[in-house]
């Protein structure tokens, strides 16, 4: 009993390898798959003195991206069938085997089959699964929370990828590449998922978050995905693999760069309402904001205009967002309504 995904067909149980053998091949390469999880959780979310999102947020996460792989070998399962049902000679073009690229037709039917197949599925459903769950999630309220929970989708979705991959392996006894094949899934596979997943979550949170543009960027959380991993499995399957560590380095310095960037680092959403204006840093205490904006309010105002809390008449900041108030003074007179006259 076996299924196929990309090309190698997956083997749970083989003549020769009984049932608890298997069991313990399994764990094993689940263990295989975690280790270089559990180095970039490490890197960019447990080192943080104070992490701008929970546990439970990253851990909820992490099994999406791992639930979107069973979905997306459903899809490639399906497009497989109806590909070898129509085209039977050309099947070999599904998997990226045994096909020459000496002809610009052979390498663009290369790039669709990626672009349309096997990247559409897997970033469709990663996708689908991540927005339904960021926009209801009231744990996100800043950008650098949704490029963390596209790490961890993507982390999850890799972590499930390599633990089959391992699994093929296994089942062929082919123990001498075992080495190779690990820092490769490690280098190329978990950091180029984590890579889709960071952008995507970018994207589809600072349109979660902005006055005007919303559809925009959300639109864009699924193009730029979608595209740079049919790019990257392109690369790989014509042998221009080459070329991947630069364009890797390339997105650990966006990463880096976002990390040292204060704006992705502002307050958006308070209470579960987003904010008119962000405010710099995200802290207990009004009075522990620095650099909070001025915003210029009525002196009759009772709430606060950027994150609608209640404030007292005399406030000078709100104690919620910690926007500071410049009173706004209103004419005693106006030359179109007389006052009242006194009795």
């Amino acid at each position: 009993m076996g299924y196929n995904y990309g090309g190698m067909t997956v083997q749970i149980t083989e003549p020769g390898l009984g049932l608890e053998d298997s069991i313990a091949l399994a764990i094993i390469a689940g263990l295989l798959s975690l280790l270089p999880v559990m180095i970039l959780f490490w890197v960019y979310y447990m080192r943080e003195k104070q992490p701008t999102v929970p546990g439970r947020a990253i851990v909820k996460f992490f099994t999406l991206g791992a639930a979107a792989v069973g979905l997306s070998l459903a899809m490639e399962y399906a497009e497989q069938w109806a590909w070898y049902r129509f085209s039977p000679n050309t099947i070999h073009f599904f998997y990226a085997q045994n096909v020459a690229y000496d002809s610009i037709l052979y390498v663009l039917l290369a790039f669709l089959v990626q672009l349309l197949f096997v990247a559409l599925a897997e970033e469709g459903f990663k996708y689908l699964l991540m927005r339904r769950a960021l926009s209801r999630t009231a744990d996100a309220d800043q950008l650098i929370d949704g490029v963390q929970l596209g790490f961890a989708v993507g982390l999850g979705f890799a972590f499930l990828e390599n633990t089959i991959y391992f699994l093929d392996l296994f089942s062929q006894y082919q123990f001498s590449t075992l080495v190779v094949v690990f820092f490769l899934r490690f280098l190329y596979s978990t950091f180029g998922h984590m890579t889709f997943g960071g952008v995507m979550g970018y994207l589809m949170m600072r349109g979660l978050v902005h006055p005007t543009e919303r559809k925009r960027y959300i639109r864009l959380a699924f193009l730029v995905p979608w595209l740079l991993h049919a790019i990257f499995n392109f690369l790989l399957d014509t042998n221009m693999s080459f070329f991947l560590p630069p364009l890797l380095a390339l997105a650990f310095f966006f990463f880096w760069s976002w990390w040292h960037d204060g704006q992705f680092f502002q307050l958006h959403v308070l209470h579960g309402r987003r904010l008119k204006y962000p405010v710099a840093q995200k802290r207990a205490t009004a009075e522990a904001f620095k650099g909070a904006r001025t915003i210029e309010v009525l002196p009759s105002a009772k709430a606060c205009p950027n994150c609608f809390t209640p404030i007292a008449p005399d406030a000078a900041a709100c104690k919620a967002c910690g926007m500071k108030f410049l009173k706004k003074q209103v004419p005693k007179k106006f030359p179109f309504m007389p006052l009242p006259q006194e009795k």
